[in-house]
Parts: structure tokens; sequence; C-alpha cells
């Protein structure tokens, strides 16, 4: 049993799956349904939480943080290795900010409506690409402090983790 609810956490740790996979696996292979909901909301943050406390480091690091429509790097395709590393980071700097950009002006009007009910109903509803890591990446796109992303996050995943298990064991 041990082993079981070790792979939901582990499943729902996973940017495509999250407790959306750890869930259902979990209860297929007929584990508590109760430890199955605790252990796939525990996987599924542990990565939030770093990306959370995380993100803000990296896109200074590598540079996304100052980049404007104006010099959104391109790449320019070279035949040194030196300048292969600097074209695939740039590629990912664009692709990045392009992926950035997208989202924040997607949901942009939600947040300035409905502010912290927006990232909390966005996490909780259970559909692709609308889980707890797109979540941390909104919270940090729209400047919600640390621990207040953390909760309304968090509060998502386990709304989804209840939507999730009912669906699964079929009351929904």
């Amino acid at each position: 049993m041990i082993s079981q609810l070790l792979y939901v956490f582990l499943i729902s740790m996973t940017p495509l799956g999250e407790l959306r996979a750890g869930i259902p696996y979990g209860l297929i292979v007929g584990a508590n349904p109760v430890l199955v909901l605790i252990f796939a909301i525990a996987g599924n943050m542990v990565p939030i939480a770093l990306l959370l406390w995380l993100l803000p480091y990296l896109e200074k690091k590598l540079g996304i943080s100052d980049l404007t429509d104006a010099n959104v790097p391109v790449g320019i395709d070279n035949s040194s290795p030196a300048e292969n590393q600097k074209n695939l980071k740039n590629k990912f700097r664009g692709l990045y900010y392009w992926y950035r950009k997208r989202n924040q002006l997607k949901h942009s009007k939600s947040f300035a409506r409905w502010g912290a009910l927006a990232l909390v109903t966005f996490v909780a509803i259970p559909l692709p690409m609308t889980g707890g890591w797109s979540g941390a990446l909104l919270a940090h796109i729209f400047a919600v402090p640390f621990k207040k992303a953390l909760l309304l996050v968090g509060l998502g995943v386990a709304i989804a983790g209840m939507i999730v298990s009912a669906i699964t064991i079929g009351l929904l």
C-alpha cells in the first residue's frame, strides 16, 4: 500500500498529469480514497512550492524578466558549440516569454475582475492546462505574494482533487 501511495505522490508531481492522473491511478489500484487524496494533493503541491519560489530567480538569471516585445531573442544558427548553446538559450527565452505573455493577456481580465478567486477557480477546474503548475505561473505573472499564492493554488488543488476523486469514484 505504501508503494501505491508513493506512486500516487510521484504521478501527482508531474506537470501534465498532476493529481488528475495520480488520483485515478491510486483508486484503480485499490488504495484508500482518503489517503489517495492526501498523497495526491501533497505530491501536486511540492513542485508548485518550488516553482513559486524559483520562478523569480530563474527569470532574473536567464534575463527573461527584462524582455519586452521589442527585444525577444530569436537566435541565430551558428556552428560553434558556444553559439549553439547561446542560440538554444535564446530560443528558450523567446518561447517562455511568448507563453508568459500569452497567459498574461488571456487571464488579465479575470484577475482584474475576480482577483484571488480567479486563481483558485483556474486551478480547481480539472481540465488540461489548468492545474497547479499553470496556476503557479499565473500567480507569478500577476505578482501574487509567495504565501498567498501557495495558499490560493493549494486551495485550488484541493478542490480539483475532490472533484477528480468524486468523478473517479462515480459520484459526479
